[in-house]
């Protein structure tokens, strides 16, 4: 363990991001909380030096960051950044130990700086809710479409001790090089809502014949999206070759706004190789706030043949919540 201690700590500390942005105004001043010079070298194998340590046991968990809107229609900003607030949770023991939680930021050549948490409310039994602010040097408004494709950012929560030691969170992201990401591509947000809680939500969709649907609870954003539907719906193509079915019949979910797509069959087969309806389970995106669903039925035998159930090429729009709300 202390030579993967040694390791993570120079990652952690010193690992820089791949924000290639170079206009808008330049970052000027000194970063807030602690510079890279302030932050804690390598430790070394003297005896008694503290470690520190990747946490996969729930003990410092990230919950969420974004950035703020503004009620206008766009975000809130402090200079030529743009202001992010963010959760995370700690548990009581490591909090009864003298433990303080913080949070270390990151962007492209500039030095990790680390900002404090202060308690807020909302985590769940055995752990304590914190909440931090980031609002200097980072990606903003005053950017071009080009320079924000090509922004990130880069955050972990940490607990630090009284000896010295840290705990770095990576209940999300096992891996030691990987910390949280954020960028466009996702929003600029992270949610983790679910991450070190014993389930995730699950609604059920289901398509029944006559062209109607029902919905049994509200889709949570990070949960699970399960489809059934009545094959029916969609009765012509059940081509077979060589007495085995060449058919299929598949749920499609369009995830927004990010337009991720997922698919998968909605038909098994009993034991005479008559199509049955079979569920089918998309993991939600925590990103997600609606999702389109549509289905296509298709055999690919001598005899091609296709039909959709897309609500006439409109598709079925459901909205998405977050946890919650």
């Amino acid at each position: 363990m202390r030579a993967f201690a040694l390791f993570f700590v120079i990652v952690a500390t010193f690992a820089c991001g791949t924000d290639d942005s170079t206009d808008g105004p330049e970052r000027p001043g000194e970063p807030i909380g602690k510079s890279a010079s302030e932050l804690r070298a390598p430790l070394t194998e003297a005896p008694g030096a503290a470690e520190d340590r990747p946490d996969f046991s729930c003990a410092i968990v990230l919950r969420s960051i974004g950035r703020v809107h503004d009620d206008v229609g766009g975000y809130l900003a402090n200079g030529s950044s743009w202001i992010w607030d963010g959760t995370l949770d700690a548990a009581d023991e490591a909090l009864a130990q003298g433990a303080q939680p913080a949070i270390l930021v990151h962007r492209g050549m500039d030095p990790w700086r680390e900002v404090v948490a202060e308690p807020y409310v909302g985590a769940a039994v055995g752990a304590t809710r914190f909440r931090f602010r980031l609002d200097a040097f980072l990606p903003g408004p005053s950017l071009s479409g080009s320079s924000l494709a090509a922004s990130r950012f880069e955050v972990i929560p940490i607990l630090r001790f009284a000896d010295g030691g840290r705990l770095f969170d990576h209940n999300t992201n096992p891996a030691p090089f990987e910390n949280y990401v954020l960028a466009q591509a996702n929003g600029w947000h992270v949610d983790n809502p679910f991450v070190c809680t014993a389930s995730q939500p699950e609604a059920h969709l289901d398509f029944l014949a006559g062209w109607s649907h029902t919905q049994d609870t509200a889709i949570i954003a990070g949960g699970q999206l399960v489809v059934t539907y009545d094959l029916e719906r969609l009765p012509t193509c059940r081509g077979y070759r060589q007495g085995h079915p060449s058919w299929d019949l598949r749920a499609h979910a369009r995830f927004f706004p990010l337009g991720e797509e997922r698919d998968a069959t909605v038909r098994g087969f009993d034991g005479a190789m008559n199509g049955v309806s079979k569920p089918a389970t998309f993991t939600v995106p925590p990103t997600a706030t609606s999702v389109e669903i549509w289905f296509h039925n298709f055999n690919i035998s001598t005899t091609p043949c296709e039909a959709w159930d897309s609500n006439y090429g409109e598709n079925t729009r459901f909205s998405v919540s977050r946890a919650g709300s």
